[in-house]
């Protein structure tokens, strides 16, 4: 059975970003988060694709927050399109897989930060 997931789209990537840094800094693990880039017009559902998974750019503090950066070979890649997604003020899909144990605790913390949609799949 697959682990369920919730999916949160926000108006902007820096919006999308404050949440998720909020979600590391509550210990939900990083490699149980990921970050698209949602296209104007486009489905959130569609944006679930690899070649569309951002990250932010490898930053001084990152290990303080817990963020662990993709493998190297997509490093450059996941961070230019984070970068692009912020320069375009584009909406940002986050995906959190869940346990039973961190389902409530996610929840919480992505309604603190407003998201225009949240579902699970």
């Amino acid at each position: 059975m697959m682990q369920p997931m919730l999916m949160a789209v926000f108006d902007t990537a820096r919006h999308a970003q404050i949440a998720v840094d909020d979600l590391l800094v509550c210990d939900i693990p990083s490699e149980t988060i990921h970050q698209y880039r949602l296209a104007m017009g486009a489905k959130p559902d569609a944006a679930i694709r690899p070649e569309n998974e951002v990250h932010r750019p490898r930053g001084a503090w990152a290990w303080l927050i817990n963020d662990h950066p993709p493998p190297m070979s997509l490093r450059k890649q996941q961070a230019a399109l984070y970068r692009e997604s912020q320069t375009r003020n584009e909406p940002m899909v986050v995906t959190i897989a869940m346990s039973t144990l961190t389902e409530g605790r996610v929840r919480k913390i992505l309604g603190d930060h407003a998201p225009l949609q949240v579902s699970t799949s």
